[in-house]
C-alpha cells in the first residue's frame, strides 16, 4: 500500500537475505521502484549461498553488484 500511496523512485535498505526480503524486492522491480541494497559477507560466493539473493541475483534484478573488500579494494560486476 505504500508504494502505490507514496509512489517512490528508489528505496535504500540495508541488509537483505530473507525469502520475505527477496518477495519484496520483486514487488518494489514490478512497481518500477529502483531498489539500492547491501547484504553482507566474506565476498560473492559467500552471498550466493543464500537461496533469496540467489534468486534475485539470477533474475538479473541488479544492474550492479560493488564488493567492499577488507583490504579496501572495490570490485564491480
Amino acid at each position: 500500500m505504500a508504494i502505490r500511496s507514496m509512489s517512490p523512485d528508489v528505496i535504500i535498505c540495508d541488509e537483505i537475505g530473507s525469502g520475505e526480503d527477496g518477495a519484496a524486492i520483486f514487488s518494489l522491480i514490478n512497481a518500477g521502484v529502483k531498489i539500492i541494497c547491501s547484504c553482507h559477507g566474506f565476498g560473492k560466493e559467500d552471498v550466493l549461498r543464500r537461496p533469496s539473493v540467489r534468486r534475485l541475483m539470477e533474475g538479473g534484478i541488479f544492474e550492479r553488484i560493488i564488493v567492499l573488500g577488507k583490504d579496501r579494494q572495490i570490485k564491480c560486476f
